[in-house]
């Protein structure tokens, strides 16, 4: 037999041990921890109440059995109950659901759904099974019913009634029945319930209820209301009816507040005292002799302070004190104030948690600050080493005193547990004082004007006009440099420009008597060699008289404009509708043509260079439909829009093909230099014109000179694109 060496078998061995333990493990392990989420085997109620919010809500199929337990009968809201608890679902199918009885055994089909307060099914397919009864109610008491998990599950238990009423703000009103102290309450609503039936419940009597408990759910899925569901009145049942209050026995208010605070099953208490303060938001206080007893009533007379009343309710502990909770209270008549403790600095520091609790006191001090809002007003007192707030009602803040006067203020003092006192036992309260009304505060000693606040407001409104003051003279020397600076700029600006207009008009007159004269005697000495040389072959392609008579020409129609331009006084002075006003009266002077002139008055302020880059753009334009197109009627029209201006010259002469135009290389120069113009001031010309139609000259350019137009002189231009 083949045997294995020593080190082989026990690494064998150890590999087998290793996974046997490895295969008990994994056996071990419920399967459904395995599945995923969205795999769940959702079938009974308990399961649904394992699901997280967020598996809630991702619309997970559900097949449940159970018992209806609960139906409203108004919207789409009911609950199942099966072996392992309950559920609420929504069957959207109205009219079958109405018809659905607490005791029927159905089957239903749905997928989860999270809608706020409370996870449930929402119901695709219902089947009903029969109708075998209710389940019988899990019995509990009211301390388990607010914390044990039984939501959705049919209960019942036995309490004290503390308050009935109905709450009309939901279809049909329902009838609420109130256990509990206010801090651990335990809610029925009653859905379907008469007025025979209302009558039955009275605070104080001992109730057996039985209902379908509820919780609503935050949106971290933390339960904070629980409550019950009731069919109808007919599952609500008095075991012991209601004590009148007049047959209950009269206790002093030192004996209440000794005697122990049942938070279920406590019974009601009569007592009688003295009001001392009677808040909405604080309830009332009632006190007798050293005795001091605070009261949230359910209704309750108009009651003021110093009035005797007697008070019917149920003691519970609210935080640091003892009240008497859904109390009726009852005016007795006019009872006599209480004697006011005069409070002073050193009592506060009295290491007895709740000295003088609820008790009418008195102090003086002097007004630290204070506010007023909606909720409450506060006037914070400077009381020893420390401050004491007096709470007062909201919206009186013209009747509060001011800041820094002497005031003495008499109320309730209200006493809270620190945390200290509640973790050894030992230590200070928190106090506060509550006051009825502004006029329990007394001003003693008026605050005087100059505080040390308006003394700080003072001398900081002194700072800021004194920087503002030089500020000011600073700013106001630097502007008059500027004018200064900008006169003596217009100054030497005006009498350049009176200089330039000078050697403007000088220009034209030496233009004028020498140039023009010798362009006119070259003309005449080209005629003469015309006349010298009759047999001159003349029939080339291009006349070199011919051509240098029309460049004289045009030589001496362009010298006449620049002269025109070098003494613009009408443009400079009357602006572009004159200047042409004055073109169209020169060319209808001869009776040949009739020149009309259209301007909007806005083209009057156009900048000068603008307007006479425009107006030497008409001239040419006109100027053309008469002496080529043999117009006999021409239009001229300047309108703005939206920071632009647009030149139109239209006329019915020949007209002309303007693609054969002929271009610099035959002499004729006047139409690329009225698009350089156009080009030059940002803007385009534009020439429509057929032969026996007439001609019509559109230029646009923006209403202001571009930048690159600066220096550009409407007769240097002229001198390089002229015809």
């Amino acid at each position: 037999m083949h045997r294995l060496p020593p080190a082989k078998g026990l690494t064998t061995l150890a590999l087998c041990w290793l996974g046997g333990v490895c295969f008990f493990f994994s056996s071990s392990i419920p399967a459904r921890d395995s599945q995923p989420p969205g795999k769940r085997d959702l079938t009974t109620a308990s399961s649904l109440h394992e699901l997280s919010a967020r598996e809630s809500a991702g619309k997970l199929p559900v097949k449940l059995r159970g018992i209806v337990t609960y139906n409203r009968g108004v919207g789409a809201e009911f609950t199942l109950q099966d072996v392992t608890g309950g559920v609420m679902l929504d069957w959207h199918d109205y009219d079958k659901l109405r018809a659905l009885r607490p005791g029927t055994e159905v089957e239903i089909e749905g997928r989860t759904v999270t809608k706020p307060p409370t996870p449930r099914v929402l119901v695709d397919r219902l089947r009903v099974l029969g109708s075998p009864g209710l389940p019988p109610p899990h019995r509990a008491s009211m301390a388990e019913l607010l914390t044990e998990d039984l939501e959705g599950s049919l209960v019942e238990f036995t309490g004290v009634l503390r308050a009935v009423r109905v709450e009309g703000g939901v279809i049909p009103p329902r009838l609420t029945l109130e256990f509990g102290p206010a801090q651990s309450r335990l809610s029925v609503w009653v859905s379907r319930w008469d007025d025979d039936a209302k009558a039955k419940f009275q605070p104080g009597a001992l109730i057996r209820a039985r209902g379908v408990l509820m919780r609503w759910k935050t949106h971290t899925w933390l339960p904070f209301t629980t409550f019950s569901v009731a069919q109808d009145a007919a599952w609500i049942s008095v075991l012991q009816p209601s004590t009148s209050p007049s047959s209950l026995p009269l206790r002093s208010l030192a004996e209440a507040l000794e005697s122990r605070a049942d938070r279920a099953q406590a019974a009601r208490v009569r007592v009688r005292g003295v009001v001392t303060l009677n808040l909405p938001a604080d309830g009332m206080v009632l006190q007798e002799g050293n005795s001091a007893l605070r009261v949230k009533s359910v209704s309750a007379p108009e009651i003021r302070p110093g009035d005797q009343v007697e008070a019917v309710g149920f003691l519970a502990h609210a935080g640091a004190h003892l009240e008497l909770e859904d109390a009726f209270v009852t005016r007795l008549g006019a009872g006599k104030l209480p004697e006011i403790v005069q409070l002073h600095p050193a009592d506060l520091a009295k290491d007895e948690p709740q000295w003088l609790d609820g008790h009418l006191v008195r102090i003086q001090a002097k007004v630290q600050q204070t506010s007023d809002s909606v909720t409450e007003s506060l006037v914070w007192l400077e009381f020893g080493n420390g401050s004491l707030p007096v709470r007062l009602p909201p919206g009186k803040a013209e009747a509060l005193p001011a800041v820094g006067s002497i005031v003495e203020a008499s109320g309730v003092l209200n006493a809270r547990l620190n945390s200290r006192i509640l973790q050894t036992g030992r230590g200070n309260s928190t106090y506060e004082l509550v006051a009825q009304a502004p006029d329990r505060i007394v001003v003693l000693r008026p605050a005087t004007w100059w505080t040390e606040q308006r003394l700080f407001a003072a001398l900081a409104i002194i700072v800021v006009l004194g920087s503002s003051a030089s500020l000011w003279a600073l700013a106001l020397r630097r502007r008059v440099a500027e004018k200064s600076a900008q006169l003596e700029r217009e100054i030497t600006a005006r009498h350049d420009q009176e200089l330039l207009a000078t050697e403007r008009q000088r220009l034209a007159r030496d233009l004028h008597d020498t140039l023009e004269q010798t362009l006119t005697g070259a003309s005449l000495q080209l005629d003469a060699v015309e006349a010298l040389a009759p047999d001159w072959d003349r029939s080339g392609p291009r006349d070199p008289l011919d051509l240098a008579r029309r460049l004289l020409d045009r030589s001496r129609d362009e010298l006449r404009r620049a002269v025109w331009d070098l003494t613009p006084g009408l443009l400079e002075e009357q602006g572009l509708p004159a200047a042409l006003a004055m073109i169209a009266e020169e060319h209808s002077a001869s009776g040949k043509v009739a020149v009309t002139v259209e301007c909007t008055e806005e083209a009057i302020s156009l900048p000068d260079r603008l307007a006479a880059h425009l107006c030497r753009v008409a001239q040419e334009a006109t100027h053309n439909a008469i002496r080529h197109g043999t117009a006999r009627q021409i239009t001229i029209s300047v309108t703005m829009d939206v920071g632009q201006v647009s030149l139109t010259v239209e006329d019915d002469g020949s007209g002309f093909n303007p693609e054969q135009v002929p271009g610099i290389e035959s002499g004729h120069f006047g139409i690329n230099g009225m698009k350089e113009r156009m080009r030059r001031l940002g803007g385009r010309c534009a020439i429509s014109s057929r032969k026996g139609e007439g001609t019509i000259l559109l230029a646009t350019c923006p209403a202001g000179l571009p930048s690159f137009d600066a220096g550009l002189d409407p007769l240097r231009l002229d001198s390089k694109w002229g015809r």
